[in-house]
């Protein structure tokens, strides 16, 4: 509702734009008094919102009305959600808050795995609206002792693709200060006369990118292994040279390996191209990518350590490196380098941060020539890309800071979140991110990131934590791994199931019995980590996508079909691509685009789930100094 606000009063309930405030009970006397007041004095008989709040002010709580419910929710109204309670957000229509001022922390969880039959006979396609949780996988009691409902939550993407939920709720609309922040910056940056050290990543982009850091970026880097070299200073008057670099690689056993390395100076000759001999056997030439084959390699015998002692024999660690995503290059050259210029961080992708644009884009873009011509047939040319990277560079110099960036239309979630005070401390808000390997999606935005190792190590971190920070993701993982939804990297697996995974192996083992043992240990973590919050914390479990097992396969045999249709005659071709995949591959994605999610707020006395209210899903209000609702109990709502 807008405007004045609707009230219904029932004994000591208010309920205020269907949000429910507790009110005093009026004696007789006050009765009989307020009814001989004029209605110009009728204003002054309700009680303040700040009276309220002082005298009522309890636990915050979730209230929804399913009924009013018309869709599914989306990464978008999660990240709204979480805005709203810590910083400028807008109000959600899909669920009321009462209190909202009241809840200090939000806690949110994901974990891939998680399907909605899982919770009750729901239909994974036709369910939109929150349903009760039916427990119809008992290991996984949790969601029905601490939720109300599972929600079904659409995932962004297309007809054949998805796109990454966290990158959705990573990235949030610019507000009127970001767009003042925006464009102070660009005014700022258009005065100064661009240099290439400008462009230069500094030590927090060259970490969220998973740049090798070399000891003169952070005074204290250690080698991963022997195999690794660092540039060093070759003279002591050197002037300063930029040359740009690009691999060709092929697949071995320990992941990617260096097959060809190739050097362009900034006058665009090529002072350096040799092809490599790995000391892996080759699983995947990847020549529709590389161009390499076994044919073009049988004779090499130069090696990794051959190239990298050339290499650094002329780069010296004053020198600048440009590339395309050029920490692929580095780490497969096994090079550390201190001063490095990234055009794929240079240019923005159309979409903005976190996504990167492709170099073939950029060269049509802004250079009008069309590289990389084999068509996932004959592969890309390394002399061709890294003298790509020098005429955008050029360019980019030439025109200043601005040119090749998007004018931004949106901001990082977490640094929108930090913008904004908390009114306990009237510091900033923190955030932090405590998920695996070397997350990016946050654009650097969170004060701290935690790399862990296992579900365990998660729900370890958060409860350590959770105490300094007013908002928090995370990941679990195992569920994800076991269900097959991803790929388990090596290393990514506690000491405590490492045995049952190797028992897993043997091909006599029920799969079902190996599922419920992880659901067993997701529940009991989650459990842990419930209990361990702190009372007035906002808890999210949210599944991410659902099951992506099915579309994944069909775009694998379509990419085949597509190499082969290029490369082999018509009856030759062993994966067929025709409309019955494509709408298979339809459906496939409708299933991997859905979700289900879980919310409440962790309060004294929650253990109970109280009945619904009838009256919740009215509009509410922005500003939540307007807003400030109380309810009268001390047991939290939970959906």
């Amino acid at each position: 509702m807008t405007g004045t606000k609707n009230v219904e009063e029932n004994g000591s309930m208010a309920i205020v734009d269907g949000v429910v405030e507790a009110v005093e009970l009026a004696s007789a006397d006050e009765l009989v008094n307020s009814n001989i007041k004029q209605s110009s004095e009728k204003k002054k008989q309700k009680p303040s919102k700040k009276s309220l709040k002082r005298k009522y002010l309890v636990a915050p709580h979730f209230d929804v009305n399913p009924d009013n419910v018309t869709d599914r929710i989306g990464a978008d109204d999660i990240r709204d959600l979480s805005l709203w309670l810590l910083a400028d957000g807008p109000a959600p229509k899909w669920m009321a808050v009462t209190n909202p001022r009241g809840i200090k922390h939000v806690v949110i969880v994901l974990v891939p795995g998680l399907e909605l039959p899982m919770f009750g006979d729901y239909d994974k396609l036709a369910t939109i609206k929150p349903s009760p949780i039916m427990a119809s996988t008992p290991e996984l009691n949790f969601f029905k002792n601490r939720f109300s409902y599972v929600w079904p939550t659409k995932v962004p993407g297309a007809k054949d693709r998805l796109y990454s939920p966290v990158n959705s709720f990573g990235s949030s609309p610019l507000t009127k200060i970001g767009r003042q922040l925006r464009d102070d910056a660009a005014k700022n940056n258009a005065k100064v006369q661009l240099k290439a050290e400008s462009l230069l990543l500094d030590h927090a982009k060259m970490l969220e990118n998973n740049y090798p850091i070399h000891p003169n970026t952070c005074g204290n880097s250690k080698k991963e292994s022997d195999e690794w070299v660092d540039t060093r200073k070759l003279s002591d008057t050197e002037d300063v040279s930029i040359y740009a670099i690009d691999c060709e690689m092929c697949t071995a056993a320990s992941g990617k390996v260096l097959a060809r390395a190739t050097v362009v100076d900034m006058s665009g000759r090529t002072i350096f191209d040799e092809l490599v001999k790995p000391d892996e056997q080759i699983l995947d030439y990847l020549t529709q990518y590389s161009g390499i084959s076994m044919k073009l390699l049988e004779n090499v015998t130069t090696t990794l350590a051959d190239i990298q002692e050339r290499l650094c024999n002329f780069i010296s660690s004053n020198d600048i490196i440009i590339g395309h995503s050029l920490e692929n290059d580095l780490n497969v050259l096994k090079i550390r380098h201190s001063k490095v210029i990234d055009t794929a961080i240079i240019f923005d992708h159309t979409r903005g941060p976190p996504y990167k644009p492709s170099l073939k884009w950029l060269a049509e873009k802004f250079l009008k020539k069309v590289i990389q011509k084999g068509d996932g047939t004959t592969g890309h040319d390394s002399s061709e890309d890294a003298l790509t990277c020098i005429e955008l560079l050029k360019l980019k110099l030439s025109n200043g800071y601005q040119f090749g960036l998007c004018q931004l239309t949106g901001e990082s979630t977490l640094g929108r979140i930090k913008r904004h005070d908390n009114p306990l401390t009237g510091e900033s808000r923190t955030t932090a991110v405590i998920d695996y390997g070397n997350p990016t999606w946050h654009q650097n935005s969170a004060d701290e990131v935690i790399s862990i190792q296992d579900d365990d190590e998660v729900v370890e971190t958060i409860l350590k934590k959770v105490p300094n920070y007013d908002f928090i993701f995370s990941r679990m993982r195992e569920l994800e791994f076991k269900a097959g939804w991803a790929i388990n990297p090596k290393g990514f697996q506690s000491e405590k199931t490492k045995n049952e995974y190797d028992n897993q192996a043997d091909e006599n083992e029920e799969k079902e019995e190996g599922i419920t043992k992880v659901y067993s240990r997701l529940n009991e973590r989650l459990e842990k980590l419930y209990n361990g919050l702190p009372d007035n914390t906002a808890f999210i479990v949210w599944s991410g996508t659902g099951n992506p097992k099915e579309m994944r396969e069909l775009l694998r045999i379509k990419n085949l079909f597509q190499i082969e249709y290029k490369t082999k005659k018509w009856d030759e071709i062993e994966h067929q691509w025709a409309d019955p995949q494509v709408q298979s591959l339809h459906h496939a994605t409708k299933i991997a685009r859905s979700a289900i999610s879980f919310f409440t707020v962790k309060s004294e006395g929650s253990s109970e789930i109280p009945k619904v209210s009838k009256r919740t899903n009215e509009s509410q209000p922005e500003n939540k100094d307007a807003e400030d609702s109380v309810q009268i109990t001390k047991k939290s709502k939970t959906f």
